[in-house]
């Protein structure tokens, strides 16, 4: 039984030396009104790490540290994709805003109102 102990101590002590991670936390809100966008894609731009925001727009990332150094990349229909460099994200509490794609919005309105006719 102490061997079995030992082997899972060990073993969960190693992996956690070999696999360290940075947190990434934060909101994706409109940079027009202010307020959260729901469900936005938070992904790195190199590998396969990301999240989707919440329905009041916070995240919460798990980031490799050997993927540090790639963009952060924030999507979500009717707006614009925003990329946020390495240097610039801060890992605790981070504020994204997006801008709304007006054109974007003025074709949906648009098709909309072709199909209700």
């Amino acid at each position: 039984m102490k061997k079995l102990f030992l082997l899972i101590f060990i073993s969960l002590f190693c992996g956690s030396i070999f696999a360290q991670t940075t947190v990434y936390k934060g909101v994706v809100t409109d940079a027009e009104y202010n307020t959260p966008v729901a469900y936005a894609a938070v992904y790195l731009e190199k590998g396969a790490v990301g999240a989707v925001a919440d329905n009041v727009g916070s995240f919460s990332l798990e980031v490799p540290d050997s993927l540090l150094e790639s963009n952060l990349v924030i999507i979500r229909e009717g707006f614009f994709i925003k990329r946020v460099a390495p240097d610039s994200v801060d890992t605790g509490n981070m504020h994204i805003a997006l801008q709304p794609d007006d054109l974007e919005q003025q074709a949906i309105a648009l098709l909309d109102s072709v199909n209700a006719h």
